[in-house]
């Protein structure tokens, strides 16, 4: 995960965990539609199914993912080791 100088995160893949919050919805469909928008799915982040590990236990969630992993560098993204944004 990194800090991009904008004022918010930007995930990318690669090993290592990020933390983050869990968030569960009653219309998903709906939900996602709404933040699909709001994340700009398509021209800045992609939304990808991934593994998520909480307290108590494991599941799938979706994420937003940065897109196009090169422009991190160019936006002047700093990367957070501990994956905690």
């Amino acid at each position: 995960i990194y800090s991009l100088p904008v004022g918010y995160p930007a995930v990318v893949a690669g090993d290592g965990y990020v933390y983050g919050e869990l968030q569960t919805y009653t219309d998903l469909e709906q939900a996602l539609n709404v933040l699909d928008r709001f994340e700009r799915v398509g021209e800045e982040y992609d939304r990808v199914l991934c593994r998520v590990d909480t307290e108590e236990g494991s599941c799938s969630a979706w994420l937003y993912r940065f897109a196009n992993e090169a422009m991190v560098d160019e936006r002047g993204g700093q990367l957070i080791p501990t994956g905690r944004y």
